[in-house]
């Protein structure tokens, strides 16, 4: 077969950009993630993955284009099985933890490249950045929170260790003022003081008054103010779930305080504040099949059930939850027994209920498109915020299990 003039032109740039791609991932496949190739995206998602496209015991992140879900052939080479990621407030570095070993990634977003790490000395779950400069992360097994000094990317240390009794799953304010860290098996919530890296104090969740209460998570209202689910029976204690409000003050050593009184919920492992509507999930008393929603207007400052409560989603244990475009809010779980996703549409109270495919490990609402990335049972999803439907699998060849947006 010939071709000739513009069609045959047309054949020849199509072949040599094959060529091309082709050789790339071919080096890349021998060098790892050290070449200097960068994807050139202007808008990426990065993904943690837990086996990589090279098929080595190193872990990789890949990075997609979220203009079209567009893989890039170039990746990160992190320590083995990355996990969880966060991304600074400037968007200039993404940390990512890697379980093996315990190592914590440093990645310039810029250049695309691993620009150093250091060791934890035990497991973390729950990974958060102040800035570019300092981060946290908690280590249960170590009584702990780590605060991490990220000033220099080539060479980041542990600048301190501060104590909490199982340190398990932190919570930034919206400024990144005041961070809540919450423990396993606890009735406390610790605060700490990220201008000084301090703990500011501890304060006790009395719930209803009866039992263990379990505090699990917390929502801030403002810098001063944060809502906190009492997580009760689907963790571990013996009290319904609850919400109380705790006030904490500017000042890195002043008095947090509690305010008066508890008010009632289905079930509260997660919660989401969108305008004055605060939404709490979980499952009720850890019973399959009872995933429960309950919304609260918050205008006052204190909770008030509104007209939407026990909204039956997908049972598990939840721990995301995200606000996609069109009022549609995204709540995933874990060991779920029937559906992980459940897609509320606040505009019509109603819920959408995705086919399921496994634990909910990430969420990230991509702006501009209509769409959320969910990590669900190791792989890359995209769901449309007009249909609730899936409409994409990103293949991302391995074990996916964090996306961040690194570029809004």
């Amino acid at each position: 077969m010939t071709f000739s003039g513009e069609q045959g032109t047309a054949v020849v740039k199509r072949l040599c950009v094959a060529i091309v791609l082709l050789l790339t991932t071919l080096m890349l496949a021998c060098g790892g993630g050290s070449t200097a190739v960068t994807s050139g995206y202007a808008s990426r998602a990065f993904v943690s993955n837990a086996t990589g496209i090279s098929g080595v015991a190193t872990g990789e992140v890949q990075i997609v284009n979220t203009a079209n879900d567009f893989v890039a052939s170039n990746f990160m080479t992190v320590a083995a099985q990355p996990s969880v990621m966060a991304v600074s407030s400037d968007h200039t570095i993404t940390v990512v933890y890697s379980q093996v070993n315990n190592a914590v990634t440093v990645i310039t977003n810029s250049s695309e490249s691993s620009t150093g790490s250091l060791g934890l000395p035990n497991f973390t779950d729950s990974l958060v950045l102040r800035d570019s400069i300092i981060g946290y992360a908690a280590l249960r097994n170590s009584n702990a929170v780590a605060v991490l000094n990220l000033s220099n990317t080539s060479t980041p240390t542990v600048a301190s260790y501060l104590p909490v009794t199982l340190a398990r799953r932190l919570v930034l304010s919206p400024n990144r003022t005041k961070l809540l860290v919450f423990s396993d098996n606890s009735e406390t919530v610790n605060v700490i003081d990220t201008a000084t890296s301090s703990l500011q104090g501890t304060i006790t969740m009395t719930g209803n008054g009866s039992g263990t209460n379990r505090p699990a998570f917390g929502v801030f209202l403002n810098e001063s103010t944060a809502f906190i689910m009492n997580c009760g029976v689907e963790c571990g204690g013996t009290a319904a779930a609850t919400l109380q409000v705790i006030t904490i003050p500017t000042s890195s050593t002043g008095a947090l305080s509690l305010v008066p009184g508890y008010v009632s919920v289905d079930a509260a492992s997660v919660g989401f504040l969108n305008g004055n509507n605060l939404y709490v999930a979980g499952t009720a008393n850890g019973t399959p099949g009872q995933g429960l929603l309950n919304v609260f207007d918050v205008s006052s400052g204190t909770p008030v059930a509104t007209a939407v409560q026990h909204v039956p989603i997908g049972d598990g244990y939840h721990t995301q939850m995200v606000l996609g475009a069109n009022s549609k809010l995204f709540i995933g779980a874990m060991s779920c027994s029937d559906n992980c996703l459940s897609i509320f549409d606040s505009s019509a109270n109603s819920v959408t209920r995705a086919p399921n495919q496994g634990s909910v490990t990430s969420m990230a609402p991509v702006s501009g498109r209509g769409v959320v990335y969910v990590v669900e049972g190791g792989a890359l999803h995209e769901y449309s915020t007009t249909s609730n439907l899936q409409t994409a699998s990103i293949f991302i060849p391995g074990q996916a299990y964090s996306v961040v947006l690194v570029d809004q």
